[in-house]
């Protein structure tokens, strides 16, 4: 009978063909067989599902956590520079330390004298995020894996594909909504004003302590930059820089970087006419001024469980096999340093 922890092993390698000693289709085919071995028939029928169901969905539940923890597509720009990221799979407890950022101020004194007020250097806090449950079905794929009609990345990618997906509009809406309440002089709303946007930037950078820079989507950075774009200055540089990226990696002295955009999870809305038109995951008219390597998104994956199994056949009114898998995901917000944000009119 195969082993479940090297079934499990070896699907855990196929989400990373570099760590195969052979073909990606020949590690597809070695895994419906170690299936096939340990549900002890080539026949994948409603009972023998219904029989194995625990044993084959505790292996996906493992591939889809491990492969959501492991995963370069949330490791986008906004993750990579606000989201602080911890998992349980990872070994990792939730707990976040959170350094003090207070300021030390000196004074004057006449010679002579040691009266002065003492100021506390903190050693900062730990904090724990509170987690909440998420749920997501999942049906039959399993045996159009064991049919051949599917390989197990695509098997396994419908439902990391969906959790990313959410979590990542978890994060950004955490964070804008946290935003709203920065000091004005760190915001701009309005039409493209490079005088006010330049103060943005100043505030922040004097605040911290530290060059900043703008993130945004790439339509979001051509909007600030439309002027410069649209101007008759540009060197040969930066005709070319356009023309790769979309934008100018510099816009008057400020690094920009780009925030590749996303629809939201299963969305396509409908607009007054009636025209299915994409929901994006971020606004193009909202640029963030950001310093350093403060992330202060706080977010912890704690797993998954499986719950709710229907392999009868007949529960559902469309006799499929179902299974829900519930993740347990808790996102925090935590400034340790100001940030800014400008939205164009």
């Amino acid at each position: 009978m195969a082993n479940k922890q090297e079934l499990l092993g070896l699907c855990l390698d196929r989400m990373n063909p570099t760590k195969l000693d052979f073909s990606a289709s020949d590690a597809d085919t070695v895994i419906r067989n170690m299936f096939k071995e340990m549900i002890g028939t080539d026949k994948i029928d409603r009972k023998i599902f219904r029989r194995h169901a625990i044993d084959i969905f505790e292996i996906i539940e493992e591939v889809v956590d491990q492969t959501i923890v492991d995963s370069e597509g949330r490791k986008n720009a906004f993750f990579r520079q606000f989201v602080e990221e911890k998992s349980l799979a990872n070994g990792d407890t939730n707990s976040f330390y959170i350094p003090n950022n207070s300021e030390l101020r000196v004074a004057r004194i006449s010679r002579g004298n040691w009266t002065l007020e003492r100021q506390r250097i903190d050693q900062g806090k730990d904090i724990t995020i509170g987690m909440s449950t998420y749920g997501i079905k999942v049906y039959t794929e399993f045996v159009s894996f064991m049919a051949g009609r599917t390989d197990f990345p695509a098997l396994i990618a419908k439902l990391v594909e969906a959790v990313e997906k959410f979590v990542n509009q978890l994060a950004y809406d955490s964070f804008v909504s946290t935003l709203s309440g920065l000091p004005t002089i760190f915001r701009h709303n309005g039409a493209y004003d490079a005088d006010k946007i330049s103060n943005v930037i100043s505030s922040v950078e004097t605040s911290n302590g530290e060059v900043a820079y703008l993130i945004g989507t790439k339509k979001g950075l051509q909007k600030i930059q439309a002027t410069t774009i649209a101007g008759s200055g540009l060197s040969d540089r930066m005709k070319e820089e356009i023309n790769s990226n979309g934008f100018l990696r510099e816009w008057n002295g400020t690094i920009c970087m780009e925030l590749p955009q996303g629809f939201k999870a299963g969305s396509l809305v409908k607009n007054v006419a009636g025209t299915d038109v994409p929901d994006f995951i971020f606004d193009d008219n909202q640029l963030f001024v950001v310093t350093g390597n403060e992330k202060p998104v706080k977010f912890y994956y704690e797993g998954s469980e499986m719950t709710n199994e229907k392999t009868q056949g007949t529960e559902n009114e469309d006799q499929t096999l179902e299974y829900t898998l519930l993740t347990n995901i808790g996102v925090g917000i935590a400034f340790n340093k100001l940030f800014g944000t400008i939205v164009l009119a």
